[in-house]
């Protein structure tokens, strides 16, 4: 079996969420960067990562045959195929539907709007101060919303969603300098 191939940003929350897992489940890949901050100057992406990826988008993990992309889906792949001790979600089915849910609120709802082509957007269009701001309002108002949320859940460990549910930990990662 070829050993995994992740194309990542260090920068990217996406990417962390998956070399995380990736270190989790204990499996041995090879680190290929892709740097984020030359692709939204305009540089071209390398064309090897254009080949398995051609939307130039990271993270993108090659393994067992597949080219996988998007963190969420990379995540349950692994999570479906790599088995140890190290469970991304809890075992009974509502409890794992919240998790998804607080998942997809910062995946869908919160990192979209600060990654850097679209803050590099509004610096373009509203000026180096709107630039800075904008991340921040929305970083702000969406984990706040998710603080009202997770304040209705009761876990059975020292976090809402039980002892084992670490997926929605490292989702919050890139939401920490605000």
């Amino acid at each position: 079996m070829d050993r995994p191939i992740l194309y990542s940003y260090w920068r990217s929350s996406s990417s962390y969420r998956v070399r995380i897992v990736l270190n989790l489940k204990k499996v041995d890949y090879e680190y290929r960067p892709v740097n984020l901050l030359k692709l939204a100057q305009g540089e071209q992406a390398p064309a090897e990562f254009l080949a398995v990826n051609p939307s130039a988008q990271v993270p993108a993990l090659v393994i067992d045959g597949h080219c996988l992309t998007q963190s969420v889906a990379i995540c349950e792949y692994l999570e479906e195929t790599r088995e140890n001790s190290t469970k991304l979600l809890p075992s009974e089915p509502a409890r794992r539907a919240q998790v998804r849910r607080v998942v997809e609120i910062i995946n869908s709802g919160i990192q979209p709007l600060q990654n850097i082509a679209v803050v590099n957007r509004i610096g373009a269009h509203c000026g180096a101060r709107e630039q800075e701001e904008w991340p921040r309002f929305w970083i702000r108002k969406g984990l706040g919303q998710l603080e009202q949320l997770v304040q209705n859940f009761t876990g059975s460990g020292p976090y809402c969603f039980g002892k084992n549910s670490v997926w929605r930990m490292f989702s919050l990662y890139h939401n920490q300098p605000c």
